[in-house]
């Protein structure tokens, strides 16, 4: 599942219902996920992740400017 939403910035929330992989330590961020987060933190946002008892969770926090 996908979320979207902005207002004083953009949030993006994705989760994984696969339970499987969040059992048994399945779950390992990589290089991917360090990337995302250095990335969002460089224009003032947040990156969380990390497991549910159904999945994974990815969500995004980034800061909306006027163009």
């Amino acid at each position: 599942m996908v979320t979207v939403s902005a207002g004083d910035g953009l949030c993006i929330d994705v989760q994984d219902d696969d339970p499987g992989a969040a059992g048994a330590g399945q779950w390992r961020p990589g290089v991917g996920l360090q990337s995302m987060a250095e990335r969002a933190a460089e224009v003032g946002g947040a990156l969380q992740v990390g497991p549910t008892p159904t999945g994974g969770r990815v969500h995004a926090s980034l800061p909306l400017e006027p163009v």
